[in-house]
């Protein structure tokens, strides 16, 4: 059992890179729809249940910008080894840079289809950076065709349940601010992505992590504690995977096993005994791939061999690895014993993201998202790249979601040096004054 601690870390890597990644829309229903011809000033919302870009339910204040409009029709292009080995460079590259030698949990399909629905509002080096980070210098145009396909294709069945959804968030206070109907567009027709414009308050909180519970099934119940006033627009995109082995591990067989970390230390742990005849191995790691039901979502563990650390593993992941690891399944019997495990992981991505080399999007100077919105304020970047995710693994199968959040604001800071900032995050005094006659109706202080 001495590297169960290393089996345990890439087996929760393998199911989101080659499972959880895996998950698609279904009932896609704003797919497409045609943003030019909506009227902001409709009746607010009161949409609930379904699936697809905006099921969850919104507040009285909420307008739903999809409300009544039409469908564009628009190119879609079936995955193929070009989009598999950009969509996995991405993956594994973004997987290192987050790897500290704790648990760790991303979905690739959930991080990437946020930011390239942000794409769409990119120009100029902003935009070549972001095609070189997430497609490996292809074209968004083409990513964009590649996921219309994705998303609209990839199904469950009776005993796998999954969902996949995206939404657009605008801040109705700050009506200053142009949001190009262009890159609203262009997320409706190739990612369905719902559009609400509410002001940026505790309702719409409520609203949109109401959003997410929706989508993620209950999975992950919020994605923000609070929304700020003077953010632009929020991007979405909500995956959630529920799914039954082919062949469930037999619960009366689960035994109390030992974990044993790197470092030697043992805990202890419910181990799940089985058989599959799907064997993996390269010249650093032996794997399993273990069936969920109907045979379209595996379960792809990886476990370093004896004397090869968990890091020096994550280091040789890369497009490459991935496609020579799976891509020789041996036929052997193989006896497997997988622990059960929950894992939850929260994380924002900003730092790996630039490491990547990903950084124009994040600079409030240099950015250039003149696609998305224009604000007289100032210019608008990315201040926000939240990932949030959980997995759940037992007898009968696996649960996992994930939720990526991208929020935009625009950047008066990177163009007034003199700028002053005040945040009543401490004990302070407060007054309610009369402008008349400059005396106070009422003073306080707010202590805690």
């Amino acid at each position: 059992m001495k590297n169960f601690e290393k089996l345990i870390c890439l087996m929760i890597a393998a199911a989101v890179l080659f499972a959880v990644s895996a998950c698609g829309i279904v009932g896609n229903k704003n797919a497409g729809q045609n943003v030019s011809s909506v009227d902001i000033s409709a009746q607010a919302s009161d949409s609930s249940g379904g699936q697809g870009g905006g099921s969850g339910q919104t507040g009285k204040t909420t307008v739903n910008l999809m409300d009544g409009i039409t469908a564009a029709d628009v190119t879609a292009v079936d995955a193929d080894e070009t989009f598999t080995a950009a969509y996995n460079q991405f993956a594994t590259g973004l997987f290192k840079q987050l790897h500290t030698g704790e648990n760790l949990l991303i979905s690739p399909l959930s991080i990437e289809i946020a930011l390239a629905m942000t794409s769409n509002g990119a120009k100029n080096k902003t935009l070549s950076e972001m095609e070189t980070v997430l497609f490996s210098g292809a074209s968004r145009d083409v990513f964009n065709a590649y996921y219309k396909s994705y998303i609209n294709n990839f199904v469950g069945n009776e005993k796998v349940k999954i969902n996949l959804a995206n939404s657009i968030w605008i801040n109705a206070y700050r009506d200053d601010v142009d949001v190009k109907q262009a890159f609203l567009q262009a997320n409706a027709d190739y990612y369905g992505a719902a559009a609400y414009k509410a002001p940026f308050n505790g309702d719409t909180l409520s609203d949109l992590n109401g959003w997410v519970k929706n989508e993620t099934n209950g999975l992950i119940d919020k994605i923000l504690d609070r929304l700020l006033p003077d953010e632009i627009m929020y991007l979405i995109n909500a995956t959630s995977f529920d799914a039954e082995w082919a062949v469930k591990f037999e619960a009366e067989n689960t035994f109390n096993g030992t974990f044993t970390t790197d470092t030697g230390d043992a805990k202890d742990m419910k181990m799940m005994p089985g058989i599959v005849r799907k064997y993996l191995e390269n010249d650093f790691a032996t794997g399993f791939i273990k069936d969920y039901y109907g045979g379209r979502y595996s379960f792809v563990a990886m476990l370093p061999n004896k004397g090869v650390a968990l890091a020096e593993a994550v280091s040789k992941l890369d497009a490459a690895t991935i496609k020579t690891f799976i891509g020789v399944v041996k036929e052997y019997t193989t006896h497997i014993r997988v622990p059960k495990f929950k894992v939850e992981y929260e994380e924002d991505i900003i730092p790996a993201l630039a490491a990547l080399g990903m950084n124009d999007l994040f600079s409030p100077d240099d950015c250039d998202l003149t696609g998305l919105a224009k604000s007289p304020v100032g210019n608008v970047y990315v201040d926000l790249v939240k990932h949030k995710t959980m997995i759940d693994v037992d007898e009968a199968g696996t649960k996992a979601a994930a939720v990526t959040i991208v929020g935009v604001r625009d950047g008066a800071a990177g163009y007034d040096p003199d700028a002053k900032y005040v945040y009543l995050d401490r004990p302070f005094i407060y007054f309610i004054m009369d402008n008349e006659t400059d005396t106070p109706l009422f003073m306080g202080t707010f202590e805690k």
